[in-house]
């Protein structure tokens, strides 16, 4: 329903940032608006000092070398000063080189804040969604290390709950920006922290997850020993590499020389069987392991010695052939990254927030870019030796159910993404600022996603659709044509999916009240009365077009104070009410009959319907100048509706009827000579 404004997620990039984005008139509520303590703790913190970070940190790094290095260094400071001007050069010219890895804001939108002035309301929302979520990718960001704090202060995590492919929510929390831990505020962070952080669920990390955690542990968000199933995919991305990049032969064929030269002459050689020794598992480990005289070219084997492992930058270089910026790593990040906090001072101290939100982002997003890849490409896995274990660790696993697959706008923004009852499983695609029909923003309009590539596929392997969409739409046009959008999207739906012709695969909800007056309708009784006059638009069309037409319950009080919204805590209501009517409405249309009851109840239909129509057909002597065209275009004129395509065999026209009323239509009409060649003359003289 609502669009993608930062205002939601607590992020508000510059205006110069921002000019570009997509606005429509609807928009979630702001965070801040949920209860009026929330604007004094803003006003608040606007009047506190808060240390800044750096924009461009690596700038002044570019040019460092041994020729403008400071003499009073020692040989060991002077290595680390050359060191970081060199990992910054390196930096700047993959930047230069290759296009820019960034995270798809489009499919799955902006990130949510957590920190002192996220609502209880918001958390409950998110617990909520994030209940039958099992997967996560995991990071941190911590402070660089400072003459006045020589450790590192952790100061952010990034989780990113996995729902599919195509969707996935990230939180950013802020650890140094929490609410006092005696607050109803904290206890909603912690409850949502520890449902995330439960032993039901598995954590990707690029490294290792508890050592990326140990820091955080202090903050009692969570009980580190609930994590059981972890992934440390740098170490599995580096065996993953090394198995599908083999040493060269002439790189084998070196190492192998290399450690015949390094045996001792005092050697005791013993006679004992082949098959005590595994020779082609030992030539396999050869093949894939690191040594430290590897000769492959870098392309093959950019890391060369035994412990080496891959970094997150190099990886998305080699495997993606983009730039993962690491300019911002060492970096202030306890700053307070999100805008609403107020930290900032000047429009600079805002970009350098928005530099650090984007490499937060995509630090995140790269390791689940990779893992992604790596579960794509698992065949050259399969072919080696090594077993790498990449299959996500889940709950026991649901039987296989008809999916329901829910269209939604920012309505459906906190139900859970993947569900299931007894009956059917429910799959929800919530899209903020969703319409009907939106010319500029196809990204926000039912009649232009339908035919993407990843609302397609949930399309194609439903067993029905459910659209939550309307609000937007009946906000900013009128009820008549909103009515006629539908209709083309219906038409065009069972037109591509054969399986959605049946009544009760397509279900439409009726729009809920809205009280917030718009451009078109300035007042509240002109917007109400057009809501009014859609819904019921909307019920005549669903008996004409042959789909469902759903109302829900929905009354003033269970609106947002903006009048337009759904209160977070009524949400459970709505998505419960959803699924039982669901399941009662698409059990109800699904016989109890057997399989094989249902054909012989439909043979036996189909061949009373055989002899009704034998006994119902008109039969006229023909020319044969009559072609079919001709024919279909005379019964037209003539208002003859007969069953099915005429059929002429032997010079005889046989007209099949389904009423005795249309028979005796035809019968009075058509004359004996009705189809003869001078009637043909005359009938092609008229189309003339």
């Amino acid at each position: 329903m609502f669009t993608h404004r930062s205002i939601t997620y607590g992020f508000n990039p510059p205006s110069s940032l921002t000019n570009n984005l997509p606005h429509s008139n609807l928009s979630p509520p702001n965070i801040l608006e949920v209860n009026s303590r929330s604007n004094q703790v803003v006003n608040h913190c606007s009047n506190t000092y808060y240390h800044q970070p750096i924009l461009n940190p690596h700038q002044h790094f570019l040019h460092r070398n041994s020729s403008n290095c400071p003499l009073n260094l020692t040989q060991s400071k002077r290595t680390k000063w050359l060191k970081t001007g060199r990992k910054a050069q390196e930096n700047q010219q993959l930047l230069n080189t290759y296009e820019h890895f960034s995270w798809p804001i489009d499919n799955y939108g902006e990130p949510i804040h957590i920190h002192r002035l996220t609502s209880s309301l918001l958390l409950q929302g998110l617990t909520y969604k994030l209940s039958n979520v099992h997967l996560f990718s995991i990071d941190t960001e911590s402070d660089r290390p400072t003459r006045k704090n020589p450790n590192s202060i952790p100061a952010l995590i990034q989780i990113q709950a996995i729902i599919d492919k195509q969707q996935s929510t990230v939180l950013l929390l802020e650890v140094q920006h929490l609410p006092p831990r005696s607050s109803y505020l904290f206890q909603s962070i912690r409850t949502l922290c520890r449902q995330i952080f439960s032993s039901m669920n598995t954590f990707i990390a690029w490294g290792d997850i508890q050592h990326e955690l140990r820091a955080f542990e202090q903050f009692d968000l969570f009980d580190p020993n609930q994590l059981i199933h972890t992934i440390d995919f740098q170490r599995q991305f580096t065996d993953y590499w090394n198995i599908t990049h083999p040493h060269t032969s002439e790189c084998l064929h070196q190492h192998q020389q290399s450690d015949v030269e390094h045996e001792s002459d005092d050697v005791l050689i013993c006679l004992i069987n082949n098959t005590d020794l595994d020779a082609d598992a030992q030539q396999s480990n050869e093949q894939i392991e690191n040594f430290d005289d590897c000769i492959c070219p870098d392309t093959i084997r950019p890391y060369k010695t035994q412990n080496d492992v891959w970094s997150l930058q190099k990886a998305i270089q080699f495997i993606f052939h983009q730039a993962l910026d690491k300019s911002m790593t060492m970096n202030l990040w306890s700053c307070g990254i999100d805008l609403y906090l107020r930290t900032w001072r000047t429009s600079q101290d805002q970009e350098a927030r928005h530099a650090l939100l984007m490499y937060a982002m995509n630090d995140v997003f790269a390791t689940t870019t990779l893992y992604n890849y790596v579960q794509d490409h698992p065949s050259s896995i399969q072919q080696r030796t090594l077993s790498i274990q990449l299959n996500t660790i889940q709950p026991a696993s649901t039987p296989t159910l008809p999916t329901i697959f829910l269209f939604s706008d920012s309505h459906g923004k906190y139900f859970p993404p993947n569900s299931h009852s007894t009956k059917y499983c429910y799959t929800t695609k919530s899209i903020s600022g969703l319409q009907w029909y939106n010319s500029n923003h196809p990204n926000l309009a039912v009649h232009s996603l339908i035919n993407s590539t990843s609302i397609r596929s949930l399309l194609v392997s439903c067993y029905g659709v459910v659209f939550l969409v309307g609000t937007n739409s009946v906000r900013t046009t009128p009820a008549t044509n909103i009515i006629d959008q539908i209709t083309t999207i219906i038409d065009f739906l069972r037109q591509q999916h054969s399986h959605l012709t049946r009544k009760n695969r397509i279900i439409i909800i009726s729009s809920f009240p809205c009280f917030k007056p718009s451009t078109l309708f300035p007042t509240i009784h002109l917007l109400m009365a057009n809501v009014d006059q859609y819904n019921v638009m909307l019920l005549d069309l669903s008996i004409s077009k042959g789909f469902t037409f759903l109302t829900i319950p929905i009354s003033i009080d269970h609106l947002h104070s903006d009048q337009m919204h759904i209160e977070i805590q009524h949400i459970p209501y709505i998505y419960n009410y959803i699924q039982h009517s669901l399941d009662l409405l698409l059990s109800n249309s699904n016989t109890s009959r057997s399989l094989v009851a249902r054909h012989r109840r439909n043979h036996q239909r189909h061949e009373k319907l055989r002899l009704r129509q034998a006994s119902q057909t008109v039969i006229r002597p023909i020319s044969p100048r009559w072609k079919l065209h001709d024919l279909k275009a005379y019964l037209k004129f003539r208002n003859i509706r007969c069953y099915r395509l005429p059929e002429i065999r032997k010079h005889r026209l046989r007209l099949q009827f389904t009423h005795s009323t249309d028979r005796d239509h035809a019968e009075q009409t058509l004359h004996l000579d009705e189809f003869s060649d001078q009637n043909y003359h005359t009938w092609i003289s008229m189309q003339q």
